[in-house]
């Protein structure tokens, strides 16, 4: 919560635009479902007390959330009860009062393996490609007015333009 509590203070005293706060506890090899239900726990408290107190400060109506992972949890627990890396993650996408919010984008088989969608229409297609976290990222770039900028130049991430925002 403290880091909640800088990100938007730095934000109101013009100091920076964007914040990258971090929470620990879900790589879970071993007891993953004690350890990931009270990580979630934590993560919860915070998303919360981090619009509470935008909120509270009048700039909840600024504020695009992204809560990701740069890998999955396998679908099956290992021999410790725990589950490994998995290439298959999710993100959440959070604003208040855009058009693009309360949507779910992209799916799984039972197995928990991507399936392909269209960059454009969002639709399952078998000629489309697998969402990963660098699409989300280009689409991050894309929605801040970034992805021309020198610096996102520098840092290519070969990502397709994928239609979140649209």
């Amino acid at each position: 919560m403290r880091q909640a509590q800088i990100a938007l203070a730095s934000y109101e005293a013009g100091l920076t635009v964007a914040a990258d706060l971090t929470l620990w506890g879900f790589d879970t090899h071993a007891d993953h479902d004690a350890q990931h239900t009270t990580a979630l726990q934590m993560l919860e408290r915070g998303i919360d007390y981090l619009w509470e107190e935008a909120e509270r400060r009048g700039i909840d109506d600024k504020l695009v959330v992204l809560v990701s992972s740069d890998f999955g949890r396998t679908p099956l627990y290992n021999d410790g009860d725990g589950k490994d890396h998995w290439p298959i993650t999710s993100s959440i996408i959070m604003s208040k009062n855009k058009s693009w919010t309360n949507r779910v984008v992209g799916v799984t088989t039972d197995d928990h393996e991507a399936q392909p969608i269209n960059i454009s229409t969002l639709a399952l297609d078998s000629d489309g490609i697998i969402l990963e976290p660098k699409h989300i990222q280009q689409a991050m770039r894309e929605l801040a007015g970034i992805e021309g900028h020198e610096f996102s130049q520098r840092f290519n991430l070969d990502a397709e333009s994928v239609n979140l925002f649209g």
